[in-house]
């Protein structure tokens, strides 16, 4: 909507309080329920980036994700080929990932 990322692109994103250490990071609600319990598998998870805000810091990583049938909550997001993807614009954090 109408925050810092406006008219920008990202990923599926997920956000929590605090660390969560990955396995139990794929085990939360909100990631069984956007993926369907078995029905996804990681291939690649980044190392961590950050990016500095005025009010405060972000801290992500990134997981590669093999999906074998996309459920119903993952119908509201677009695919994209690599090549679309390097003509979208994205955040500096999101970005910094993809140049690494």
């Amino acid at each position: 909507d109408k925050d810092i990322w406006q008219n920008l692109y990202e990923f599926i994103l997920v956000e929590t309080e605090s660390f969560i250490p990955e396995k139990d990071f794929l085990k939360t609600t909100i990631v069984t329920s956007i993926f369907q319990a078995k029905n996804y598998k990681v291939t690649k998870i980044s190392k961590a980036f950050s990016q500095k805000l005025t009010h405060q810091t972000i801290t992500g990583k990134f997981f590669h994700i093999t999906i074998k049938k996309a459920g119903v909550l993952l119908q509201k997001y677009k695919s994209v080929s690599p090549k679309e993807l390097a003509m979208l614009p994205f955040p500096k954090f999101i970005n910094a990932y993809l140049k690494d």
